[in-house]
């Protein structure tokens, strides 16, 4: 059969974009990394420290990760109770939030001026705050559990809730009680999701950079990812800023790699035994507590920012009032909404076109090879996280100081968005019946044809997730545009930074709030139309 032109020219749309807007910043920041700079990142006692500090507090991060999550995928994956649904959604929580909203969060409500020391110095009748822990090395671990609890959640409720029961029941009428039937049958077979939870809440804590940023307090908290920045913004040493990145690279793909492995060994399972949903009586009163304190300590956080938005002091050490004087401010001056609108809408378009057109690649190639390679690298930005990328695009515009803002952060938004388009889409492309396409070259209907009449109405809805899903990543990106510096072209998640840095926090909450309520809206309507 002939090739159509449209079979060779629309993987190009994804393909081309991809090459010139991905490869060529992080090839850049890699050819940058000179083996002097390269050397002295390996070499030096502050770096080594640094590297050292960043792997510690990672690997911290996910063990209480872990230990915070395992009960919650335990009760949901094993129970049924009345409030299981409620409790699912709040623990989903963190998941639709962008970073700079966890770190405001916690500022609000665990700062020592805020909610949590406010009510304990009430019932303690003490003058000071008695919990501090913003600003320090618990604040960095508290935060990155908080944003990766639904990961551990996730993961392993969707694997636990279909393991057969048959083992578990056969080691109980020999004898063994719950303890040694967790350790001995449970966990062994339930050691692939937990490996693969783990090494992606790894990827996400290693990566962190608002939370560090922020939370951390100074240098002593320092990681890679903050360092990359600090060299490149504030000490225009590009050189030591590339072999920091190179460092990151070299750890990230490493992790990344052994999810994806660990991810194909995580199968679920067919049916033909059966899991045993127990029923959670009203005497499991620590269970109840467990997950009562859980979704709170997740929820207090985003409501306090919430609240916060709606008080201001009415004079300097004053009580607070209830004002709106913040959102009239905001809606004044809507410079930073229309910004991120109009950024978020171009990137989240621009790249599920161009994840379409890989999608398309994968599905229709004729080659089983380049189609694995399509597969497998259009995956790479998971290990580029985007203060990487930032830093590439950063060198390009300051060698080019005339690119319009918007023509910077389309591109670095549309890539960090392709992978989640692509596995969003790719899965509903594969679902295509072949009847459907085959009818349609009978009728003699060509490729172009095909693809709009038959395949797009049929993953229609995928499409519609990508789109929103996208949304809500590029309108609370912080990361690259914090070191892309674009102060005439501000947006919500750098105004909100720039107001944490002067203690508005008033106008902080309100630009937070309306970022809740667009994440929320933009992942409601993703979770709706998979349903």
């Amino acid at each position: 059969m002939r090739r159509s032109a449209f079979r060779t020219l629309f993987p190009l749309l994804g393909f081309v974009p991809y090459v010139l807007l991905f490869a060529a910043p992080v090839l850049l920041v890699l050819i940058r990394a000179g083996l002097g700079d390269l050397a002295a990142v390996l070499s030096g006692p502050y770096y080594l420290r640094l590297i050292r500090f960043t792997l510690f507090q990672v690997l911290l991060s996910t063990l209480v990760s872990l230990a915070a999550g395992l009960p919650a995928a335990y009760l949901l994956s094993n129970y049924n109770f009345r409030a299981k649904r409620l409790f699912r959604t709040v623990f989903s929580v963190p998941f639709v939030l962008p970073s700079i909203l966890v770190v405001l969060g916690f500022v609000i409500f665990y700062g020592n001026s805020g909610y949590l020391n406010s009510f304990l110095m009430a019932v303690l009748k003490t003058h000071e705050p008695p919990l501090r822990i913003l600003y320090r090395f618990p604040a960095v671990i508290a935060a990155h559990v908080f944003y990766n609890f639904p990961v551990i959640v996730s993961v392993l409720t969707s694997q636990w809730s279909t393991l057969p029961a048959d083992c578990e029941e056969c080691a109980a009428v020999d004898g063994a009680n719950a303890v040694q039937v967790f350790f001995r049958i449970t966990l062994p077979r339930l050691m692939p999701s937990v490996a693969s939870a783990c090494s992606l809440v790894f990827l996400y804590c290693f990566t962190s950079f608002a939370i560090i940023l922020v939370l951390g307090g100074g240098p002593a908290l320092s990681t890679i990812e903050v360092e990359i920045y600090r060299k490149a913004r504030l000490e225009t040493d590009m050189g030591m800023a590339s072999a920091l990145s190179l460092v990151s690279l070299f750890f990230v793909s490493l992790v990344l790699s052994l999810h994806l492995r660990l991810e194909r060994k995580v199968h679920g399972h067919d049916g033909s035994s059966y899991h045993t949903m127990k029923k959670l009586g009203k005497k499991s009163i620590p269970a109840y507590a467990y997950l009562t304190v859980a979704a709170l300590a997740l929820l207090l956080p985003m409501l306090s920012v919430a609240a916060r938005s709606l008080f201001a002091s009415a004079s300097r050490g004053g009580a607070s009032v209830f004002s709106l004087k913040a959102y009239k401010a905001l809606f004044k001056n809507p410079s930073a909404i229309l910004n991120s609108v109009i950024t978020a809408s171009l990137s989240s378009v621009f790249g599920t076109i161009c994840a379409l057109s890989v999608c398309y690649y994968i599905v229709n190639g004729r080659s089983a090879f380049g189609r694995r390679i399509a597969s497998f690298s259009v995956l790479l930005p998971l290990a580029v996280s985007s203060i990487i990328l930032g830093l590439g695009y950063f060198m390009i515009s300051n060698a080019f100081r005339s690119i319009p803002p918007l023509l910077v952060l389309v591109p670095v938004h549309s890539i960090i968005i392709m992978p989640f388009a692509v596995r969003t889409i790719l899965p509903a492309y594969r679902s295509v019946p072949v009847a459907l396409t085959e009818d349609a070259l009978t009728l003699g209907a060509g490729d172009f044809r095909i693809f709009v009449s038959v395949h797009l109405p049929f993953m229609g809805r995928a499409v519609a997730s990508s789109l929103a899903f996208g949304f809500a990543i590029s309108i609370g990106e912080l990361n690259s545009a914090v070191l892309l510096g674009f102060s005439s072209f501000p947006t919500i998640p750098t105004q909100i930074y720039a107001l944490i840095g002067s203690y508005n926090y008033q106008g902080a909450c309100a630009m937070g709030t309306l970022l809740i309520i667009i994440c929320f809206l933009a992942f409601s309507f993703k979770s709706e139309d998979q349903s």
